[in-house]
């Protein structure tokens, strides 16, 4: 099985913001969907005074649309796949429509786990809060029951409610994709995570080629 250590997650997420950089110069087109920061976990986070530096992966401000579906409402969820456009931030200063809105998403290093899982929030382009039902909704894809697979919980780092994909089987679906891996790094292990989940941030993931740029990307000091 895959896991990972607080502190490969550490460094995954430092060679994750070189290789951004680095692609930035490059004009690499996967940058226009990459706005990952780092956020450092508040003073008061329990788990801080664990593991020194704690916090997490953030990419705010990730634009949907979803195709309405028949008869939906607010209140009850979609049995049908969404489709989603990756959408240009800039249309937020057009008239608001219906059928785009705003997603953030978290990568948090799970210590039970032993892997990064990813928590979300959603909103109308005027901030309004999604409910679960259209949480859950959006996130449905084909073969993938959203009501099965999101549910909400307290944010490990923030304290607040916040959705999230459930990381049970994580390790092992990791475990195939990386199986013909002898050792790999940490930021292969974060990008090839993240590709699992793709389906859900509908964020495209760049896996560098040849393995050199990744091992490049890995070499990292502590943030």
């Amino acid at each position: 099985m895959i896991n990972m250590t607080w502190d490969d997650f550490r460094d995954a997420a430092t060679a994750l913001l070189e290789l951004q950089d680095q692609l930035r110069v490059t004009k690499h087109p996967v940058t226009k969907q990459w706005n990952w920061t780092w956020e450092s976990a508040p003073t008061t986070t329990r788990l801080l005074h664990i593991y020194p530096g704690y916090g997490f992966l953030a990419s705010r401000n990730n634009i949907r649309r979803y195709q309405p579906q028949p008869f939906e409402d607010s209140s009850a969820a979609a049995d049908d796949e969404d489709v989603i456009d990756d959408v240009d931030p800039g249309l937020l200063e057009q008239p608001m429509d219906p059928c785009m809105f705003s997603y953030e998403f978290h990568i948090v290093y799970s210590p039970i786990y032993r892997l990064p899982v990813l928590f979300l929030q959603g909103s109308h382009l005027d901030g309004t809060p999604l409910t679960t039902s259209q949480v859950q909704a959006h996130l449905s894809q084909q073969f993938i029951d959203g009501t099965k697979f999101v549910s909400q919980d307290e944010h490990p780092v923030l304290g607040v409610p916040f959705y999230f994909v459930h990381p049970c089987e994580t390790s092992a679906c990791l475990s195939l994709l990386l199986e013909n891996q002898a050792i790999p790094c940490p930021l292969q292990v974060l990008l090839s995570w993240m590709s699992l989940l793709a389906p859900w941030s509908a964020i495209p993931v760049h896996l560098p080629q040849p393995p050199s740029d990744i091992e490049t990307a890995s070499i990292a000091g502590v943030m």
